[in-house]
């Protein structure tokens, strides 16, 4: 799949108007970590796409200078940036498990609450290791893989015959300091080492 199909098929699934459905530095193709909440807080004025390209992909850049005027970094954001920035760029690919922004959960729709973008990425992407923020996404992947990911160590899960590992985080992620989500990115960059050597072993020598 290139880029374009990719997201001609997301736009299928996708479409309402003010929908994030993911954040990610380039081609969310190569994400080898998603970071998953319930649904984003904050609604910007331009439309999602209009940060997207078919021949790089996002341009999280300038996405994060168009919030950033709209809103302060507060909240989920920091945490989120502070794991994130424990791994190299491209690495990473914030998403949730419903794509409207809403200042509260409570404020989405039945209509809202609509997951199919958030299956698509997974299946599509397919990511190494899955990190799971808040009560809603846990119950989400708890519910479809029979693992409940209620600590930050991985633990492996199947999704649809798709191996992956998923750690998570009960609670809004707005409560934890910036060192434990510093801690926390620094040990899944260091889990992601762990299986990247693991699988080397497995195949062996090229």
């Amino acid at each position: 799949m290139d880029l374009k199909e990719f997201r001609e098929r997301l736009q299928t699934l996708e479409t309402i108007e003010n929908a994030r459905p993911f954040l990610c530095d380039g081609s969310p193709l190569t994400a080898q970590v998603f970071i998953v909440g319930f649904n984003p807080a904050t609604s910007l004025k331009h439309s999602f796409w209009s940060y997207w390209s078919d021949d790089h992909g996002f341009d999280r850049s300038q996405f994060m200078k168009d919030y950033l005027f709209w809103r302060r970094m507060k909240g989920a954001r920091p945490r989120i940036q502070a794991i994130v920035d424990q791994f190299p760029n491209g690495t990473c690919l914030e998403t949730n498990i419903c794509s409207m922004p809403t200042a509260r959960a409570a404020q989405l729709t039945k209509e809202d609450r609509r997951t199919a973008a958030f299956e698509f990425l997974l299946e599509s992407v397919k990511p190494e290791i899955v990190f799971l923020h808040s009560n809603e996404p846990i119950r989400f992947l708890h519910h479809r893989t029979g693992v409940e990911a209620m600590t930050v160590e991985p633990q492996q899960a199947v999704w649809k015959g798709q191996a992956m590992l998923l750690s998570g985080k009960p609670g809004p992620l707005w409560r934890l300091s910036l060192d434990k989500a510093r801690r926390i990115g620094i040990h899944l960059q260091h889990s992601a080492g762990i299986l990247a050597t693991a699988r080397n072993f497995i195949q062996g020598p090229c």
